[in-house]
């Protein structure tokens, strides 16, 4: 099977990248295939990491070449919200049998992502969880693990979840994390009526296609907001502030080409049935992987991302990738 790894190696992390170039694509396009057109074409969509790059991206861009397709244009950008990558607080392998990590018993209708900034999970009474902004204050139940006993403590103090998080790692093992119904059910116990209580389940929210960890945002006032849009886009009217929309709308996009970017193709013989497209193997095989070019003696700021291909699929197998090569020859 093979797959494609951007690999970004840096001496720092500097506030603008050197030779980094932004190239305006006019004709609209979806968030996805905007993806797929810039990675094809120069690096990727376009990852703007500071106030100096925001500069540069004013600066080198056309806005009158934009303004043309409407005076509201709003070019894709690289940031998006993946509404998947929910993992638990604690990270302890060991603690997991396979699959039990990827336990979830949301409620109908959920995780919604409302207003865009929901990344923290709460449990109901009945047992259900629910996305909720991590900033509101409510009670916890945390985790105490010892040997194969798992026990579970409800903490009357109203926290927000990090708080929660940090009082059960001082005070238990981690804010609780459920594995299975069974557990499930004795956590939904300990839940007071009417009240919703943090579990230690969050995600991180708002990524950059290529991978950079910048925590740099540039939003328009009172974005992200609205549910389900979960794709960035620039404003040419507000100094190219950011909003989220729905990935789905067609847009002119932003594409940066980055010296630093470099792309590896991997093969990886498979003598198992294992899921290589599992989201929890390929962040796993990405850890390896950097700790690999430590001991390797690469230095500095090293950031590894997984390039999807159209069909959203990391690894392809090699008959189907012959396959995809005579069709796009035909």
């Amino acid at each position: 099977m093979e797959a494609v790894l951007l690999l970004i190696v840096a001496a720092a992390v500097l506030s603008s990248v050197p030779g980094r170039k932004y190239y305006l694509v006019s004709e609209p396009k979806d968030w996805t295939a905007a993806q797929s057109f810039c990675r094809e074409k120069f690096s990727d969509l376009a990852s703007i990491q500071s106030a100096a790059d925001v500069e540069a991206l004013n600066k080198l861009l056309d806005w009158n070449e934009l303004g043309e397709l409407g005076e509201h244009s709003t070019p894709w950008i690289g940031l998006y919200d993946d509404v998947n990558s929910w993992r638990w607080s604690i990270s302890d392998s060991d603690f997991y049998q396979q699959g039990e990590e990827k336990f979830r018993n949301w409620a109908f209708g959920e995780p919604n992502n409302n207003y865009g900034r929901e990344n923290c999970a709460e449990m109901y009474g009945d047992g259900r969880w629910n996305d909720e902004f991590c900033n509101q204050t409510q009670s916890s139940i945390c985790l105490d693990v010892k040997g194969t006993n798992v026990t579970f403590v409800h903490v009357n103090i109203s926290m927000t979840w990090m708080a929660a998080r940090r009082y059960c790692r001082g005070r238990h093992t981690d804010l609780a994390s459920v594995r299975n119904l069974t557990e499930n059910w004795q956590l939904q116990v300990l839940v007071p009526t009417g009240q919703g209580v943090w579990i230690g389940l969050s995600r991180e929210s708002w990524k950059w296609s290529d991978g950079t960890g910048s925590a740099f945002r540039f939003w328009m006032s009172g974005e992200p907001s609205k549910t389900r849009q979960n794709c960035a886009a620039a404003n040419m009217t507000d100094s190219g502030r950011w909003q989220n929309f729905l990935c789905t709308e067609k847009k002119p996009s932003v594409c940066s080409a980055d010296p630093s970017l470099k792309q590896v193709k991997l093969k990886v013989m498979r003598r198992s049935s294992v899921d290589l497209n599992d989201p929890d193997l390929l962040e796993d095989l990405l850890a390896k992987m950097k700790q690999k070019l430590r001991e390797q003696g690469v230095s500095g700021d090293v950031r590894l991302s997984w390039r999807k291909q159209k069909d959203g699929k990391i690894f392809l197998k090699r008959e189907e990738k012959t396959r995809r090569k005579k069709k796009d020859e035909l």
